[in-house]
């Protein structure tokens, strides 16, 4: 990579900005498919009795699989251009996925602490209908 010569290049980066992006859109797009699916797959209930209107066992759809199958060529598609090494997808993969958990573990419990970051996530994530109650309770100064 060349630095001062003008050039921009995301060839010799720590992770791939590009496999970060897919994986945090392949993972926005598996963990909310189910509260607004893009096709309904109503015929499926009629094939297999082990498909009820929640999904397949643990919960993996069609669509589920669809976005694991287009992540995957994705990503291989990314390592078989050769502007990326394999290792720099590997840890942009991983560390989009950690990051993403960690997301949606932490607005979980973001009412055992108050600061302006809790205060902003509450905020954020106000009404969100995967979430616990985040609104906080007022306290009755008065008394």
């Amino acid at each position: 990579m060349k630095i001062f010569s003008g050039t921009r290049s995301c060839h010799d980066l720590m992770f791939c900005p590009h496999t970060a992006a897919l994986f945090f859109c392949a993972m926005f797009w598996y963990h909310y498919i189910e509260k607004a699916p893009l096709i309904n797959f109503k015929w499926c209930y009629k094939v297999s009795p082990s498909v009820n209107e929640y999904g397949y066992p643990l919960r993996f759809t069609i669509e589920k699989g669809i976005i694991c199958i287009i992540t995957a060529i994705a990503s291989l598609l990314f390592v078989m251009c050769k502007r990326h090494y394999t290792f720099d997808i590997y840890i942009a993969a991983i560390i989009s996925v950690l990051l993403f958990k960690l997301y949606h573990h932490y607005i979980l419990h973001i009412n055992t602490r108050m600061n302006w970051f809790n205060a902003f996530l509450r905020w954020f994530e106000d009404g969100s209908p995967d979430i616990p109650e985040l609104g906080m309770k007022q306290v009755d100064h008065d008394n």
